[in-house]
């Protein structure tokens, strides 16, 4: 949704009122208004939300994904939510269902555990790619190691901590201001712990290829 938009001949203007121009481009007869926001708690009150049938959640902060679809549910709005489908290269995984249903996705999961703390459980539909956990080419594929088996080995000889850490940064995509909200610590001490466990794989790698070629 922001790559395809991006183009020098847009450089320099506000992404909101260019998706906009495309999607009249695409159909005249469509009734849009763009709003130039960042979409948050403090001013989500801007947008109307009870005049629409469905909303479309594409939003990357976890914090704004949040007051999205509690607004929505409240409302009684269908909402539909994009979770951890970044760095994804099979489209046969995408799934629609119920929050409550997905596997794999450090996202989803924090949005659950989240939601309920809210008091919501009547979940929203998202779509999700989902990993198989039986398949470590799915978990591990974005780390670009040609030994994927011991990559996937490699991370869950991680201590906990750095697991969810490289599990959040690379499935979920998610900032490391936004890591370290989820596990209530600093944005500095998810980027050292990212960092640092990137280290711990690299050399563990390393070794399994001197050991594989004496």
């Amino acid at each position: 949704n922001r790559q395809l938009a991006a183009l020098h001949s847009t450089l320099g203007q506000p992404k909101a009122e260019v998706m906009a121009r495309r999607a009249r481009d695409i159909n005249p007869d469509c009734q849009l208004e763009a709003f130039r926001m960042f979409y948050l708690p403090q001013n989500a009150d801007k947008v109307d939300l009870s005049q629409y049938d469905y909303v479309v959640d594409c939003i990357d902060t976890v914090t704004a994904k949040l007051e999205l679809v509690t607004r929505c549910t409240t409302l009684r709005v269908k909402i539909i939510s994009a979770m951890g489908t970044g760095n994804k290269f099979d489209p046969s995984a995408l799934t629609v269902t119920d929050i409550s249903k997905t596997q794999g996705c450090p996202l989803a999961r924090t949005m659950r555990k989240e939601l309920r703390k809210r008091g919501k459980t009547d979940f929203a539909e998202l779509a999700d790619s989902i990993p198989d956990p039986g398949n470590p080419d799915a978990e591990t594929q974005v780390l670009q190691s040609e030994d994927r088996v011991g990559l996937y080995r490699a991370i869950h000889r991680l201590s906990e901590k750095e697991r969810e850490v490289v599990l959040y940064r690379i499935t979920g995509e998610l900032s490391f201001r936004e890591i370290g909200e989820i596990l209530e610590k600093s944005e500095n001490w998810a980027r050292t712990t990212f960092y640092r466990a990137k280290l711990r794989l690299r050399k563990e790698l390393k070794a399994n290829e001197r050991n594989d070629h004496p």
